[in-house]
């Protein structure tokens, strides 16, 4: 009992430290819990998720009904009971976040870097859309309009720039550095372009404030249900912060003291531990339209190198 009374007081201290944002929260909520079992959840549902996160059920209709405004999810109604789930123009994000979130190994470099230059001619507004969504692929801007990342996929470049009707705008080059570049230059402009000395400060404050609760954890101390699905959500909702700034760079671009990769371990380990409980604690509050639960695919068993089933 005192080891389950140590982790629910480490969780408390964690919930003071984390930045917790209704609408975040419930984006990771539908991301990591309920897009594996259909993606539609009851708004009642919903509530009792967010509750031992301290979100008030005013604050999750608020966000739900924002969330939808902005084209993340869409509802539909039985009776007077409302029924979300994630809008179909809104699937690919959330494809290509789960790609970035659960993997364990960064994408072989194959030395080339993606480039994406912007047209000149569009909107203040469409350019600012684009500009975040490519921030959120991890893109670093090394130029006036230009857009640089070292790893991303043709595929997913195209996808993007189609939801935003710039396919035939943009252009988009495949390319070699000359050979009289030096590291130290490229270095550089990695540092700036992605200002990675924030985002090393960032991954200091995630690994002191989820480094506790991981030993204890580690020590085999107990933790239930509905404290373990609150820690899931939370460490998500951090790692996910991070993640959408961090261009997961390959190690050779890198400093040599660069803390991503401990991070990556520390959540991957605390995940692996309180899946199975905060799975319980899941398939005890989530209702469907149908009122069945569909079992996650196999690709759920994969995040962060393998899960174990509750």
């Amino acid at each position: 009992m005192e080891q389950n009374n140590n982790s629910a007081g480490l969780l408390d201290r964690l919930r003071g430290k984390v930045r917790l944002r209704a609408n975040p929260a419930i984006i990771t909520i539908f991301g990591d819990t309920v897009l594996p079992h259909g993606g539609e959840i009851w708004l009642g549902s919903l509530i009792a998720l967010a509750a031992p996160l301290g979100i008030a059920p005013r604050l999750v209709r608020t966000g739900v009904y924002r969330l939808s405004q902005q084209g993340w999810l869409t509802s539909r109604k039985q009776g007077r009971r409302a029924y979300y789930t994630i809008a179909e123009q809104s699937m690919d994000k959330f494809a290509e976040a789960t790609r970035r979130f659960y993997a364990m190994e960064n994408a072989p470099w194959d030395g080339e870097w993606r480039l994406v230059q912007l047209p000149s001619d569009i909107s203040a507004s469409r350019r600012h859309a684009l500009v975040r969504e490519l921030g959120w692929l991890g893109f670093g801007q090394i130029g006036p309009a230009l857009y640089a990342h070292p790893t991303e996929t043709t595929a997913t470049i195209a996808r993007t720039l189609a939801r935003h009707k710039l396919s035939d705008r943009a252009f988009v080059f495949r390319a070699h550095l000359a050979e009289f570049v030096s590291g130290e230059h490229v270095h550089r402009v990695a540092k700036q372009a992605w200002n990675l000395s924030a985002l090393k400060q960032d991954y200091e404050r995630f690994i002191a404030a989820f480094s506790p609760i991981g030993e204890t954890l580690a020590d085999g101390a107990p933790i239930c249900e509905e404290d373990a699905y609150a820690l899931r959500i939370l460490l998500m909702l951090e790692h996910r912060r991070i993640l959408l700034k961090d261009p997961v760079l390959p190690a050779a671009l890198l400093p040599e003291d660069w803390l991503g990769p401990a991070a990556l371990e520390l959540t991957a380990n605390i995940y692996r531990r309180i899946v199975p409980a905060a799975d319980r604690f899941l398939l005890s509050n989530l209702e469907t339209w149908s009122g069945s639960v569909p079992p996650p695919p196999p690709e759920y068993w994969q995040r962060f190198g393998g899960l174990k089933a509750a």
